[in-house]
């Protein structure tokens, strides 16, 4: 095939994938009102900054050329320069070697799925952006479809923080991997509910079978897909899956076969996790499954585990971050005199040296947290404090950030209201039965794993800021897990008085006040 026929056929795909865009605005979007107004700023911002920042890091126009990586790209999306790079490498072998993309590289399943929209609408690091405005818009779809009538507020505080929150917004601005991983573990866990409900409340004859299937497909092929992506996420859903199939048993209205299907569904979900992850997961747990000659018995896979996640600690305290978070005078002693400990610049760089504080270390100008308690605690107040206040208390002590700083506080006060609006939520659903739900317990265990993760992990505040999204994604799930409960109760009260309510010719939710 010619280049110009491939150019032509590239171009007249592209349109057809922007039409594509359009109709699926419309149809997340729907009628005039405020998710109408939320869901279009968002594709549209998204949109008109992706297509700006790609112009100007391209063409090297004198806008914070600092900042800019150049061909299209960002400080803040050198990764992306890897996965585009691997992308195209694969594209221009064709579909075969797209296919086939080695298992060993890193978020393998996402470089195929960038490689193909390079290979059907060209070349560019701007190409991107269909994928990243489609997983938007489709996370938009997930939240909008959960929670029933009485999740009104939840869906639209849920979209608005989705749409405004720039650790959310700035990773769609690039070839990078978040907004696409978000997406899919939200279909997962709409895979997870519908299934529920159908196992609670089977409906009749084969669209019971069908809905029985179709969500266990979408639940296989996401987790496969998010344990390429990030084996560790995938890990907390199997975990968090334990508590969720035992209360799908319990409000099951056959329990010896949701019984059989949650015995087979874990060691499935175990076995997808492996093939997806490929060499990325640890010895440690791969040892669980298939144990060595000689090798340590699978009960000290724990103890293995724990000393994996020290190291990773480590070497995230031992790198060359200028964002490192510290802790500050009132979390340790050796934090309190920062004239006696100011060093250059390039002393940041040495190699961690002992402080007269057992639970701290320092590098360079930095005191960083060594026990685990102290790690907790200054992880916690970087996620959910903004930065300035928590240096105003002394907590914690984090230098760098590029002039963006207001940015991160921004994201961090509108995590800050998601969060309460979550505990909210909670706490009232308590009456209503919502934490007997299954999903919520799905949401809630992986939402706690992956915050404790990242607390206690990552040591890196720039890190931090961009894996928060996983959380966010969490916080505003959760209010729309608990609100089923709320709306069936709503409905059953209905009912009792006036048995009409919910065949006089207009569904439940077309009559609750919308906000």
């Amino acid at each position: 095939m010619s280049d110009f026929l491939i150019a032509v056929t590239q171009l007249l795909l592209s349109l057809l994938a922007g039409a594509g865009l359009f109709f699926l605005w419309r149809r997340v979007a729907g009628k005039a009102g405020i998710v109408f107004w939320l869901v279009t700023l968002g594709t549209l911002g998204r949109a008109v900054a992706g297509q700006t920042l790609f112009w100007i890091s391209f063409l090297g126009l004198p806008i914070a050329p600092s900042l800019q990586a150049g061909n299209g790209f960002w400080f803040f999306a050198l990764d992306g320069i890897f996965y585009y790079d691997l992308s195209t490498v694969a594209a221009s072998e064709g579909p075969r070697a797209i296919v086939t993309l080695d298992a060993g590289l890193a978020s393998v399943f996402y470089v195929k799925m960038l490689a193909t929209c390079v290979y059907l609408f060209g070349a560019s690091p701007a190409v991107a952006l269909l994928m990243n405005l489609a997983a938007y818009l489709g996370t938009c779809g997930v939240i909008l479809t959960m929670g029933g009538a009485m999740a009104a507020r939840g869906r639209v505080l849920g979209i608005a923080a989705l749409t405004f929150a720039p650790s959310i917004v700035i990773w769609s601005l690039q070839p990078l991997k978040d907004s696409v991983f978000l997406f899919i573990v939200a279909l997962f866990i709409l895979a997870a509910d519908r299934w529920q409900k159908e196992i609670r409340e089977p409906q009749s004859g084969a669209r019971g079978v069908t809905t029985l299937l179709w969500t266990a497909a979408i639940m296989t092929v996401a987790l496969y897909a998010i344990s390429s992506i990030r084996w560790y996420f995938s890990l907390f859903i199997i975990a968090a899956s334990v508590p969720f199939f035992v209360a799908a048993i319990l409000r099951a209205s056959h329990r010896l076969k949701t019984t059989i299907a949650a015995a087979l569904f874990l060691p499935w979900f175990f076995a997808i996790t492996v093939v997806g992850a490929g060499p990325y997961l640890p010895a440690s747990i791969r040892a669980m499954i298939a144990p060595r000659k000689n090798a340590r018995p699978a009960a000290a896979a724990p103890l293995s585990i724990a000393r994996d996640l020290s190291k990773a600690r480590s070497g995230f305290d031992r790198s060359k971050a200028s964002t490192l978070i510290g802790v500050g005078p009132a979390l340790s002693p050796a934090a309190k005199k920062p004239a006696a400990r100011a060093a250059p610049a390039a002393a940041r760089t040495t190699a961690p040296k002992e402080t007269v504080a057992a639970d701290v270390q320092e590098i360079g100008d930095v005191v960083l947290p060594r026990s685990h308690a102290t790690r907790l605690i200054a992880g916690t107040v970087a996620l959910v404090l903004p930065r300035a206040l928590a240096a105003r208390l002394g907590l914690i002590d984090v230098r760098g950030g590029r002039g963006l700083w207001l940015v991160a506080e921004i994201d961090t006060l509108i995590f800050d209201v998601v969060l309460l609006y979550a505990i909210y939520c909670l706490f009232g659903s308590i009456r209503s039965g919502g934490l007997r739900e299954p999903s919520f317990w799905l949401v809630f265990f992986v939402t706690i794993l992956i915050a404790g993760s990242l607390v206690y992990m990552i040591a890196n505040f720039g890190t931090l800021f961009r894996h928060r999204n996983m959380v966010y994604l969490g916080l505003v799930l959760l209010p729309l897990t608990v609100a089923g409960a709320a709306t069936r109760r709503r409905s059953a009260a209905l009912a009792e008085v006036d048995p009409i309510q919910e065949t006089d010719g207009a569904p439940l939710a077309a009559r609750t006040p919308s906000m």
